[in-house]
């Protein structure tokens, strides 16, 4: 087997030079000492508890509008991180989607005259979804038509199946969601026609499972709305109220008064846990018995604050969280992490802009399904002092990943792993006008793995392992792990007894390695998922490293 412990030392560790320093961090969640590694190249690396991990700066890819004047106004990654998809608005609108490990693109669907297109994409399959407004009115009025479509990421953009709602005269909101393996396709559309929030639930063959239309008063908008990972349950924000709908049956479960909503809205992935921002203040709630709901955490903020995005992970035992000002100035944002079982702060950071020009606005939050890793993006400020894309590794309490977009961050999304993060922006800030953006696809935190090329049958890759001094085993497996596993060189993720491939022993040359490797042709490897992990073998301690999805394009 690819990890056995039995494998040889085949060379001795080259160990990098470092520099390591310790600090306090005083903050509001209490006094925390944190071990900084710098080595020879200036890489901050977090000792305890994240030792050996440094703060990515940079994109594993990212694609430019070149000149087609588009914004990336949403995002999503999934199929295990092989993944991401974007809907581009304003300018030569579509839907495009790419490997996540390369930025040549799986498809590129116009959706030309469009609104932007509301994009999903299957956490744990190749299935992609959009829900597309376009004005069919060929005058000066406006008629929206809201289209469904839903594609296998491996077809070449080829639409499997597609829906269209009743037109729905200047109401161009609605979405789409999918469930976690694809099987439930869920979307919503709002219609003044019969002032409601019209949804439907598919199945991935796209008959029609179920129909609900839902209102709150005088509003029928959801501005958001989340699905779990079964796609049995949604959660939609409809004016001021919260209301969990049953997806399979078409019905209405709960309703709850929120107030004023701030597009901040959760649903853990099992759909126990719901949470919402308010002013000053967000609150997750708690399904105690079937149709009842009570209230588990209501943490308060002071100041001229209202709590702009909040997400949930797979248990809702995590819940991140966006803090905004908004008085005397739009300067100043914090992001967090709040234990809900305990009813602690994990951790909490501010972002200051003091004497931006623009608006440093935060705009969204996400979790990755352990609640190890949380990610936020705002629009950034005038004064490049805050990065646009931020990603924690939840523990420690510390950047993973920062990144610094030209302008303003639209959308962001982590893969249910981790592992992936990426984030739609605008060419310049979102205060100022202008056109043309961009999809940045990045490591969520330090990972000495990583796979280069277009991953096709018949084709090359190239793997990747930095100066570790060693030797390293490869190995390929067609299935994950329920959970990542606890061993004593780190944590292993792919499933040892479903391995299609395995490397002998290579040694890690000074500078670092790039192993070639062929993608064998043929039905055994095209439209297939692949899981990539691989043993260093030192002298002193061996490591696991990172895990790599991909899909082999036919």
């Amino acid at each position: 087997m690819v990890f056995s412990l039995l494998l040889p030392l085949c060379a001795p560790a080259f160990l990098p030079q470092v520099e390591v320093r310790e600090r306090v961090v005083i903050g509001p969640e209490g006094d925390r000492v944190v071990e900084e590694v710098r080595d020879a190249g200036g890489w901050v690396v977090v000792g305890s508890p994240s030792a050996g991990l440094r703060t990515v700066k940079a994109p594993r890819w990212r694609v430019d509008d070149n000149g087609q004047a588009w914004i990336a106004e949403t995002v999503a990654v999934g199929d295990s991180g092989a993944a991401v998809i974007a809907g581009k608005g304003l300018n030569n609108e579509g839907v495009a989607a790419f490997p996540g490990v390369d930025p040549q693109p799986l498809f590129d669907f116009s959706t030309l005259g469009s609104e932007a297109p509301q994009v999903a994409l299957a956490d744990r399959a190749p299935v992609a979804a959009a829900l597309v407004a376009t004005d069919m009115d060929p005058g000066s009025g406006y008629d929206y038509e809201g289209v469904l479509r839903v594609w296998d990421t491996m077809a070449g953009g080829a639409v499997d199946w597609s829906y269209t709602f009743p037109r729905t005269a200047n109401y161009f909101g609605g979405g789409a969601a999918v469930s976690d393996d694809g099987s439930i396709v869920l979307a919503w559309k709002a219609d003044p026609n019969t002032g409601s929030l019209l949804v439907r639930t598919f199945d991935r063959a796209g008959n029609l499972l179920a129909s609900g239309a839902l209102a709150s008063g005088t509003s029928f908008h959801a501005r958001q709305a989340r699905l779990s990972d079964d796609g049995r349950r949604a959660y939609f924000n409809i004016g001021s109220e919260a209301v969990i709908y049953d997806t399979l049956n078409g019905v209405e479960e709960y309703r709850h008064n929120i107030g004023a909503s701030f597009d901040a809205h959760a649903l853990s992935g099992d759909g126990k846990r719901f949470a919402y921002g308010q002013f000053g203040y967000f609150r997750v709630y708690e399904e105690t018995s079937p149709g009842n709901w009570t209230l588990k955490v209501h943490r308060s903020f002071a100041g001229s604050v209202y709590v702009g995005a909040v997400a949930l992970d797979r248990d809702g035992s995590h819940c991140a969280f966006l803090v905004q000002r908004y008085s005397p100035a739009m300067d100043h944002i914090e992001v967090g992490v709040h234990d809900v079982d305990a009813d602690v702060g994990v951790f909490l950071e501010a972002w200051d802009a003091p004497g931006t020009a623009y608006q440093l606005s935060g705009r969204d939050a996400a979790l990755d399904d352990a609640g190890e890793r949380a990610a936020f993006c705002s629009w950034g400020d005038s004064l490049n002092a805050v990065p646009e894309g931020l990603v924690y590794d939840v523990a420690a309490g510390v950047l993973s990943c920062s990144l610094d977009s030209p302008g303003s961050a639209y959308d962001l999304d982590l893969d249910p792993d981790g592992d992936v993060f990426v984030m739609g922006t605008k060419a310049v800030h979102a205060n100022v006008f202008g056109n043309g953006g961009s999809i940045f696809c990045a490591d969520a935190g330090d990972q000495n793995l990583h796979v280069l090329g277009w991953p096709v049958a018949g084709g090359a890759l190239t793997l990747q392992v930095p100066d570790v001094g060693g030797s390293v085993v490869f190995g390929a497996s067609r299935g994950l792990l329920p959970a990542p596993l606890p061993t004593a060189f780190g944590l292993l993720e792919i499933d040892r007894n479903a391995l299609a491939w395995q490397s002998p022993p290579i040694l890690v040359p000074p500078g670092g390695l790039s192993y070639p490797v062929s993608v064998p042709p043929g039905p055994g490897t095209a439209g297939r998922d692949f899981h990539l992990q691989a043993l260093i073998v030192l002298t002193i301690g061996n490591q696991l490293t990172n895990k790599v999805s991909l899909r082999v394009h036919p």
